[in-house]
């Protein structure tokens, strides 16, 4: 057994024993992503500068950019269906599409990274709400943890190119 299906295992066992533990993983994996992406937009209208506003959106224009493409392109190169298609595992929420690299890795990373730019402490709690969806992702049974790995790397290659140019064309 693989590293990364032992992981998947380990987590997905937790599920089908408390319905309050399903619930909070369920929670987890479906609403808090809009919680975090409110409190991304709030902090975006209530806490940035003028110029700093300028450098976020465009910061975050070119990684949404970006990193669509990124995940398009491996989705082409590498079609890797869901665990609850493989495997045995409690799937909590329903989910289609392909498994790698996570989308929603790939986004709530990409939040937490534009905050970091602009106010690291903030960005701790950004940081604990994606890696809190992902792991809840991964319990639920939708994604392998190698999946929230791409979608970090992605966020991360996206978020670093998406500073670049911004220092290169509008600083």
């Amino acid at each position: 057994m693989t590293f990364d299906l032992s992981i998947l295992y380990a987590l997905n066992g937790f599920t089908g024993v408390s319905g309050m533990f399903d619930a909070g993983i369920i929670f987890c994996a479906v609403y808090l992503p809009y919680l975090v992406g409110i409190s991304f937009v709030l902090w975006f209208l209530l806490q940035l500068s003028e110029g700093d506003k300028k450098q976020a959106f465009f910061v975050f224009t070119v990684t949404a950019l970006l990193g669509t493409g990124i995940i398009l392109l491996l989705h082409s190169l590498y079609s890797r269906a869901r665990p609850y298609v493989d495997h045995v595992v409690t799937k909590l929420v329903d989910q289609g599409g392909l498994s790698f690299p996570s989308i929603h890795s790939s986004i709530f990373f990409s939040l937490a990274l534009i905050v970091y730019g602009f106010n690291k402490k903030l960005s701790i709690l950004f940081f604990v709400g994606a890696f809190v969806i992902t792991i809840a992702r991964v319990t639920s049974g939708i994604h392998y943890p190698s999946d929230i790995l791409g979608g970090f790397s992605v966020a991360l290659i996206s978020v670093t190119l998406g500073r670049y140019a911004y220092k290169k064309l509008l600083d």
